[in-house]
């Protein structure tokens, strides 16, 4: 099962995803605290407010013993992606924190889905941490360098000068987790069965219904959507001199 930007789900469908791994389906989930390729376009009854290009898994991540951590962009200066913007005093080149070029050394070289790849490209992508007293085996898959640190999401919003974030950022010593994989034995986040719609007064029995895992799941986990947009693929060395929007 491969799930791509889960927004606002319905609480049957994070039920179905829930069952379908502790059944012991395999699952890969790309999730983004800010997906640049989103096109929903503001609220017109409150449009000067940022519309959400937020998707999580909060319910099923909690039970996986995974989090990702909210608000916040992963930035590295040593895979920072070297971009050309439009200055006060003409065109500049400055590496863009938000966007990362990872190479080798930041794929796990021990599990098959990383060993044989050679280069992956993110855009403004989050963080993934293990909760405190996981039951699960995190397993990193994408980091990023040890000269790495954590952005808000609204100075990638709001400032639109990549010098300035370049200047004013601080690396927090330690890489981030971009993508991991997650193993173990886990419970259901709806103990209490499949739920209700508004207009039910009971759901309908789920004779398949598991409170716990039947085996132990194997879930992938990417804090990154905008990796799989064709602009940071369709040529590398048209990525490294793109424009800044």
């Amino acid at each position: 099962l491969i799930i791509v930007h889960p927004k606002k789900l319905s609480a049957k469908s994070l039920y179905a995803i829930d069952q379908f791994v502790l059944r012991g389906g395999r699952a890969m989930v790309f999730v983004d605290p800010f997906a640049e390729e989103d096109r929903t376009q503001p609220n017109p009854e409150n449009p000067m407010a940022m519309p959400d290009t937020s998707s999580d898994l909060g319910p099923l991540f909690e039970k996986w013993g995974i989090n990702l951590v909210d608000e916040k962009i992963a930035a590295d200066i040593d895979t920072a992606v070297r971009v050309q913007f439009r200055s006060e005093t003409g065109p500049q080149e400055v590496e863009y924190l938000p966007w990362l070029a990872l190479q080798k050394e930041n794929l796990n070289a021990d599990d098959f889905i990383t060993n044989q790849l050679n280069v992956i490209n993110i855009g403004s992508a989050g963080s993934l941490k293990q909760t405190d007293g996981a039951k699960t085996t995190f397993t990193p898959l994408i980091q990023t360098s040890e000269n790495s640190g954590e952005l808000e999401r609204g100075a990638i919003v709001f400032v639109r000068n990549p010098a300035d974030l370049l200047e004013n950022f601080e690396p927090s010593g330690g890489p981030i987790t971009v993508a991991a994989r997650i193993q173990g034995n886990v419970e259901t986040a709806y103990p209490d069965g499949k739920p209700l719609d508004a207009s039910e007064a009971r759901a309908p029995a789920d004779e398949k219904f598991l409170k716990t895992s039947a085996s132990p799941i194997n879930v992938i986990v990417v804090a990154d959507t905008d990796i799989l947009a064709d602009k940071f693929w369709v040529r590398f060395q048209n990525f490294l001199g793109m424009q800044m929007p």
